[in-house]
């Protein structure tokens, strides 16, 4: 019998969106591999492919093999690109949300879980983070989670692996930067949060600061977010990146922490193969930690001050010495030439 303090798998439906094949355009065995451990962990749930159209023997062939997935093979919107001073910047934020929204509407289940095909859960953590929410509202150390009005978006909370949950005060001072790597909730609310209108060449914009450079006014994990907050609160603007200033800080700040729940990956017993395979799991010091969530909580929610692990301090040494390397990084990057090369060789975005 299940326990009445835990939701039942048969109560949630994953999404899991992204292509299904490898640059052959063969079926990619990790996510072959990646699908059989949702089957795996979560026998009950609704599992819902969201992908792009294949031949018709690879899509009969994954339909006749896994009769209970549902598969949805959409049309294929691509990805947008800009020329931005000299360097071809490219995103596949429409890819993402075309198949991430046409999943989640076809999802019967209350709670819905988006995630990407290159990732995987490798056990069921997720159903306890969402019960201690959902049903005791329960988030780490917070018995009784309450939310300012005024900033709540989604009628609950979305549990957010915090890939890539920008810290703004670290050295990728990104605000409004959620991630959308996994995001779980009330079905409604995870549809709400990616029905928004396609992106298109306006994204696109060199932004400079003293310590960072960016080709793109709005990062995919930005507009997303953005577009929600547009649609939601009356008057909202955001120029985009770099536009900073203390009261913008605050704002992000609390738009933030009335509607995510940060969790990192090891808590939620999940993995996104690009974070180690490109990415190289870099980037932990610029991310929203659960611990940042609660001085969050407890600044704008208590009023109060909270203390910090010792790893807090930590990070703020790692984030000392990295935003001193950005800073002569974005000096380097100055130079058209040096900025052509490193975009080639370095930037993920679009792959």
């Amino acid at each position: 019998m299940h326990p009445e303090n835990l939701i039942s798998p048969s109560e949630v439906s994953f999404i899991i969106q992204g292509g299904v094949l490898n640059t052959s355009r063969e079926l990619d065995k990790e996510f072959i591999f990646n699908l059989n451990l949702i089957l795996k962990n979560f026998p009950e749930s609704e599992i819902i492919v969201s992908t792009w159209k294949a031949d018709d023997v690879i899509e009969d062939n994954l339909m006749t093999t896994y009769s209970g997935v549902k598969f949805l093979f959409n049309d294929d919107v691509g990805s947008i690109s800009k020329n931005v001073d000299g360097v071809k910047v490219v995103s596949n934020v429409n890819r993402m949300l075309v198949s991430s929204l046409n999943g989640l509407r076809c999802a019967t289940k209350k709670y819905s879980i988006k995630m990407r095909t290159d990732s995987y859960f490798y056990n069921d953590n997720i159903l306890s983070w969402l019960s201690d929410y959902f049903l005791e509202n329960k988030f780490l150390s917070v018995d009784n989670v309450l939310r300012q009005d005024e900033y709540a978006v989604f009628s609950r909370h979305l549990i957010n692996c915090n890939l890539f949950a920008r810290n703004p005060f670290s050295q990728l001072p990104f605000l409004y930067h959620p991630g959308d790597i996994l995001v779980a909730g009330l079905t409604l609310d995870v549809l709400t949060f990616f029905d928004i209108p396609l992106a298109d060449e306006n994204i696109f914009l060199h932004c400079k600061s003293m310590m960072n450079a960016c080709y793109m006014r709005f990062v995919p994990e930005q507009y997303v977010w953005v577009k929600n907050l547009e649609r939601s609160v009356q008057d909202f603007k955001y120029s985009g990146n770099f536009s900073r200033n203390a009261a913008e800080v605050e704002r992000s700040e609390r738009f933030y922490v009335n509607n995510f729940l940060p969790l990192d990956s090891k808590r939620l017993g999940f993995v996104w193969r690009k974070h180690k395979e490109v990415y190289f799991n870099k980037g932990w010091s610029s991310l929203y930690q659960p611990f940042d969530w609660i001085g969050l909580y407890s600044k704008y929610i208590c009023n109060k001050n909270s203390s910090y692990p010792f790893i807090w301090y930590l990070r703020l040494l790692q984030i000392t010495l990295m935003k001193l390397y950005f800073f002569f990084r974005t000096q380097l990057l100055k130079l058209p030439f040096v900025r052509k090369i490193a975009y080639r060789l370095f930037v993920k975005r679009g792959s």
